[in-house]
């Protein structure tokens, strides 16, 4: 999914997570939509946060990205 920063860090991370924020099963007591700010995506500064670059120019002026853990947005196998 590419995003603007602003509306990637709505998103929910199963990466940025909090051990205090974890039932006593490990589960996730919040849900994945609702969760503290401590699960939510930050976006550039992370290390698998990749910059999409358009290849039709088409919004070159607005800088989007995508969460890299999941592979290429488009790309399927």
């Amino acid at each position: 999914m590419i995003l603007a920063e602003t509306q990637a860090k709505q998103k929910w991370c199963p990466m940025a997570r909090n051990g205090d924020f974890r039932g006593h099963d490990g589960g996730d007591p919040y849900g994945i939509s609702n969760g503290p700010m401590e699960s939510k995506c930050v976006a550039s500064n992370c290390m698998m946060w990749r910059w999409w670059h358009d290849p039709d120019g088409v919004a070159p002026s607005l800088r989007q990205g995508y969460c890299g853990l999941a592979g290429k947005p488009g790309v399927t196998t």
